[in-house]
């Protein structure tokens, strides 16, 4: 389920992988926060990463971010959010 092309099935999917303690969690929401495009996953790996603290976890977080900052697709989307007076 966590390689499902559909990020609604990745995001319950990373939260069900946390609560059961998976062995790979860290490395897994790595792979999630490292995503060509940000997702929903992307959110739910980041605010995993804030919970769990792991070794390396701010550095991706801040990694993550700064590629989040030249993403078009993302800035657009705000845009249209905020005009529709959701953000």
């Amino acid at each position: 389920m966590i390689a499902d092309d559909d990020a609604r099935v990745r995001r319950p999917a990373l939260e069900a992988l946390a609560v059961t303690g998976a062995p790979d969690l860290n490395e897994r929401l790595a792979v999630a926060l490292e995503a060509p495009r940000l997702c929903f996953a992307c959110g739910r790996a980041a605010r995993l990463i804030g919970e769990k603290k792991p070794e390396g976890g701010a550095a991706r977080l801040a990694a993550a971010y700064a590629r989040s900052v030249s993403d078009a697709t993302y800035r657009r989307a705000s845009r249209r959010a905020r005009g529709a007076g959701e953000v």
